[in-house]
This record gives C-alpha cells, structure tokens and sequence, in this order.
C-alpha cells in the first residue's frame, strides 16, 4: 500500500502531540469504552492495532488488562510517539512497528484475541481495505474479536465542504493526501461478511457527541 503524501501529513501531525500517556483508562463516551471492554474482556489477550497512530486505543487497554500488545502504523512518527507515551505509562508488554500490510503478513495465524481498526479501513483505497479485512480474519484467532472504528456515511454537500474530491466510486482525496472510503453501513457490513466475520453490533456515536461508527466483529462460525 502506497501513502506517502498522507504518511507525510501524519509524521508532521503527531511530531507536535502530547508525548504523555492517556490519564484514565477510558476515552469517557460511553459506547465507545464499552467496545474496548468488549473486543479485550480479560486479562492475558493479544491484542493488536492496525493504525494504531499514537495507540490510545491500545493504552487505555492496556492500562486496564494484562497481555501483549502490538501497534502498528505507516508513520514512524506515530511508532516512536506510542512507544514513548506506554514507556512512560509503566508497561512494558507492548511492541510496535512502523509498516503497513505487509508487516501483518509476518504474523502468524491464529496469533490475536483482539483486533482494532480504529478509523484506518476508511481512510484506505478498497481494495486494499479488503485486502486488510481478509488479513485481519487470518491473524485473528477461531474465538477472537474485532473492533473497527469508521466515519459515517456522508452526503455530497459535507464532501465538498470538507474539501474532498471524489476521484472513484465511493473514494474521495483531499489535498493533503488522505483519504475517505465513504460507504454506507450495508456496504461495510458487505465487505466485513465477505472477508469472514460476523457482525455483532454496529453504533453510531452521533449521540453521545462523536462522529464514527462501531463495529464489532466475531469470526463467523465453521
């Protein structure tokens, strides 16, 4: 997978964020805190985060569950950020790497309880969000879960004044390089049953004063 302009914009974007650790084990919106309850529920779990960025994901698990902890991300300005904010959180079971697919594919099978993908398949062209979603399902244990964290379905006129350009069906770029896979909730729902999972739920945090939808996924059943 090929970024780099929007690679450039994140080294430049977490370069100049808070190198402290999250405070609270908890992001404080409810549904969204439930999900990581959810998608890590116990002690000892392997959990991984594509896209992790500075892992405050990852940290807020971390500071309530035991286990390993693996981040990876494009930006080598993100990995450094999130090495630097669990050092200074105390733990020290995590490990992180800055690559994109093809460092999942060093992974072994079966090798997680516990996946995210916290705003990062929207932000993908689609065939490389399928291309993550079928290495996810690979890598994610028989019993294990997935959390996946995407924007909402948005209309023409919030396109536009977002200054997004549509440049493929259902794919739009800004001029900073990123990019927004804008499908609607029957679409990814598609997409996540095709690559093997089962969807368990599926929320809209518009109430609660966020922005993204959540999608928990269970591996679908042989």
């Amino acid at each position: 997978m090929e970024y780099d302009k929007a690679k450039k914009f994140w080294d430049a974007r977490f370069q100049n964020m808070p190198k402290a650790p999250p405070k609270q084990a908890a992001f404080g919106i409810e549904p969204l805190d439930n999900a990581l309850d959810w998608v890590a529920s116990e002690d000892g779990l392997a959990v991984l985060d594509f896209g992790c960025g500075p892992a405050t994901a990852l940290c807020v698990i971390a500071k309530k569950r035991t286990g390993r902890f693996v981040g990876v991300d494009l930006s080598e300005e993100a990995v450094a950020l999130a090495k630097e904010r669990f050092m200074a959180a105390g733990i020290e079971s995590a490990e992180f790497y800055a690559g994109s697919l093809e460092t999942l594919r060093t992974f072994q099978e079966s090798s997680f309880d516990a996946f995210l993908l916290m705003n990062v398949l929207d932000n993908l062209k689609k065939e490389d969000a399928i291309a993550l979603l079928k290495e996810t399902t690979r890598l994610v244990k028989p019993t294990g879960k997935a959390l996946v964290k995407v924007t909402p379905f948005l209309d023409e006129a919030t396109l536009r004044g977002e200054g997004l350009t549509k440049t493929k069906d259902d794919f739009y770029e800004d001029e900073a390089g990123l990019y927004l896979l804008n499908l609607s909730d029957e679409t990814w729902k598609t997409l996540f049953e095709d690559a093997g999972f089962k969807v368990e739920a599926m929320q809209s945090l518009k109430k609660e004063g966020g922005f993204n939808r959540l999608v928990r996924l269970t591996q679908k059943k042989p």
